[in-house]
């Protein structure tokens, strides 16, 4: 809402960079491979290569005083719109990542973890009839017959 963006706006603007942790001078790629490395059972890189590369892509030159809900929400549309995925596994995508966002939480380098503010809703996913050609059923019948001739 925009009540919630001017809020944010104004936090933004009062942040003294003098007071931010010396680990936010790191980009957020780099506190990333650290996080990993720190907690070798982290479902990231195990889940998928291509999603821990484009979060690397995405963020990857951002540090952590220019992360924002928006920039989350955007990254992962983007990801469900190039690998079509389903509301169900962009959940999962999100929650994978918000474990991430909440180590950055505890260390003090975000206010919040935004990847637990989004919501993806479930929605159904809606698959598109496969209609046969005559040619292509008469293929089929005929495959069938071979194979069991009753």
């Amino acid at each position: 809402s925009y009540r919630a963006a001017k809020i944010y706006a104004d936090k933004v603007a009062n942040v003294n960079p003098n007071l931010l942790p010396v680990e936010s001078s790191k980009s957020v790629a780099a506190l990333l491979k650290e996080y990993i490395e720190q907690n070798p059972a982290s479902p990231i890189r195990k889940r998928s290569l291509e999603l821990y590369e484009s979060f690397k892509t995405y963020f990857g030159n951002l540090y952590c005083q220019d992360l924002n809900i928006l920039l989350c929400t955007h990254w992962l549309e983007q990801v469900k719109a190039e690998k079509n995925y389903s509301s169900r596994t962009m959940r999962v995508c999100k929650y994978l990542y918000s474990a991430f966002f909440q180590d950055l939480v505890e260390k003090g380098l975000i206010e919040s973890n935004y990847m637990a503010e989004i919501y993806i809703k479930l929605g159904t996913r809606v698959k598109q009839r496969v209609f046969l050609s005559e040619a292509e059923l008469k293929e089929i019948l005929q495959g069938l017959k071979k194979y069991n001739p009753q």
